[in-house]
Formats: C-alpha cells, sequence, structure tokens
C-alpha cells in the first residue's frame, strides 16, 4: 500500500540510498572481480561480509574497544581468509563444471554460517556504535556512521578502479580476465592473478560487512541477504563489468530507498530482481555487458 509520505523527505530517501549504494558497490566489485578473473561463482561471498562484521566485532568488544583496528583485522582476515579458500577450493576446480563451483561455494556458505553460530552464537550481537553523531544538512539527516562508511567505500571502490587501470599488476589482472589464454601465452600467471583477485575481492567484501556492523543487526546469517544483491547487481551491470556493477549497485540502492519509504518496506528486497528482469529483458546481457 502506498504510503503518505511527503515529498520534503525525497531528499533524505535518495541520500539513504546513495549511501546504500556505494556500500552494494564495494560488495559488487569484489565479486565482479573474482568472477571475471577467476571464472568462479562464489555463492559464500556473502558470508564473508557477515565474517568481517563478526571479525570487527570480536576486535571492538572483546580486545582494544578500537573500531578502526576492527576494520583493518577485517581486510586482512579476510585477505588472508581469502588465500586459503582460493588456494583449497577454488584452485582445483578452475575451469570445471559450473555445478562444481556451486557445491564446492554452497559448501562454504553453510560451513561459514555455522562456524559462526558456534563459536559467537545465533543471536543478534550489539555493536556501541562509535560514531553516534547524527548531521543535518538541510532537510537530510546523515549519522556520521555512515559517512565514514561511505566515505571509506567510495576510496576503497576508486581506489581498485585506479589500480586495474594504471598498475602494471592491475593491467595483468584485466587482461587475465578479458582472455586468460592469450594472458597466460604472453607470461601472465593466471594462477598468481586469480589469488590476487579473489584476496581482494573478500578483503574488501570482509572490510564492507566491518564498516556496517555498527549499522545493521549482526548475525550469523545476514550473508544470503547481501550474496543475493551482490549476484543481482553483477548481473545488472553485465557480468565482469567493474563500471556496470557500480552503476547497478547505485540504481539498486536508490531504487530500494524510494520503495521501502513509499511503498512497502518489506518488499524493498523484491525490487532488486524486478529492476534485474527489466533490464535482461531489454539488454539480456545486462547494462554494460558483452559476449
Amino acid at each position: 500500500m502506498w504510503k503518505r509520505d511527503s515529498m520534503e523527505l525525497l531528499p533524505q530517501h535518495l541520500v539513504n540510498g546513495l549511501v546504500t549504494g556505494s556500500i552494494y558497490a564495494l560488495v559488487a566489485m569484489g565479486l565482479t572481480l573474482i568472477f571475471s578473473v577467476m571464472r568462479v561463482v562464489n555463492m559464500a561471498h556473502g558470508d564473508l561480509y557477515m565474517l568481517g562484521g563478526y571479525m570487527c566485532w570480536f576486535m571492538v568488544h572483546k580486545l582494544t574497544g578500537n573500531f578502526w583496528l576492527g576494520i583493518i583485522l577485517a581486510a586482512a582476515g579476510g585477505a588472508g581468509i581469502g588465500f586459503v579458500i582460493e588456494r583449497i577450493l577454488f584452485r582445483p576446480i578452475y575451469g570445471k563444471p559450473l555445478i562444481n563451483q556451486l557445491i564446492v561455494s554452497l559448501g562454504l556458505l553453510v560451513i561459514l554460517q555455522e562456524a559462526v553460530f558456534w563459536t559467537a552464537g545465533g543471536r543478534v550481537k550489539g555493536f556501541l556504535v562509535p560514531y553516534p553523531t547524527v548531521r543535518e544538512i538541510g532537510n537530510v539527516f546523515i549519522p556520521d556512521q555512515r559517512i565514514i562508511a561511505v566515505a571509506i567505500a567510495v576510496a576503497v571502490s576508486v581506489g581498485i578502479i585506479l589500480f586495474l587501470r594504471k598498475t602494471r599488476t592491475g593491467k595483468a589482472m584485466r587482461a587475465a580476465a578479458e582472455n586468460r589464454l592469450a594472458a597466460g601465452m604472453v607470461g601472465i600467471d593466471i594462477n598468481r592473478m586469480s589469488s590476487l583477485a579473489f584476496l581482494i575481492g573478500v578483503a574488501t567484501t570482509s572490510m564492507t560487512g566491518a564498516l556496517l556492523a555498527p549499522v545493521f543487526a549482526l548475525t550469523p546469517y545476514i550473508g544470503i541477504r547481501m550474496t543475493g544483491i551482490a549476484f543481482v547487481i553483477i548481473v545488472t551491470g553485465g557480468m565482469g563489468s567493474i563500471g556496470g556493477a557500480v552503476i547497478a549497485s547505485y540504481i539498486i540502492g536508490i531504487a530500494e530507498s524510494l520503495f521501502g519509504a513509499y511503498a512497502s518496506l518489506e518488499w524493498s528486497f523484491a525490487v532488486a530482481f524486478v529492476i534485474m528482469i527489466v533490464i535482461l529483458l531489454v539488454r539480456p546481457l545486462g547494462l554494460f555487458g558483452r559476449e
């Protein structure tokens, strides 16, 4: 049912959508990087986001009390976990049928969820918000915690794009994403590029979980929704397209915010799938997808 919400709140909802889109973009970029270089479908990507949130919570509430150290732990821990997962689980299935990838990643999903459940419990973890101040800009209210999360997400996203475009290693990764066989023939170490892509993808996703741990409820199963959103975004933007993933993230983030505010919050998650279906009907390969 359509809510009677004043149009004066439209700027607030648009800002909320931009905040959400910035977070989605960082997670989706990590998944896009993994898929484009490794050609691996990782259904446990959102659970690595969840794991980053728990690592940050552990650092803040059990060790140092320092939120920034929690973010560093989540990023570094995510990179280390990503390195191990890529070597042990995903490297043996490079080039194998899609069903092999799905089985392995779904198994990883269950392992991560159950491991966190049995070690940290299934209840929602309370997280003291490090920066509780809410700033008013015109008619828009923005909590400092979300400003920090967006600033870091945008900075890291820009850093990844510059890394891929300007550095020798980044260009090698792009070459491996374009054509693995040709890249290997000119001397690019495909396995090394795949490991690096997975490490970066998991590190950024885990860091995002840490950034949002004080904002959203932290449970062992929050990764399911993030995995769904991330896959919708990379399909909508075009499989393997970093730019497409970023644009699709903001489209879906704003659409979710507006639909949740003016129609139904319960059905806002479905909006992402509706957008994906409509775009695929017009452009079967997504916004910037290629054969």
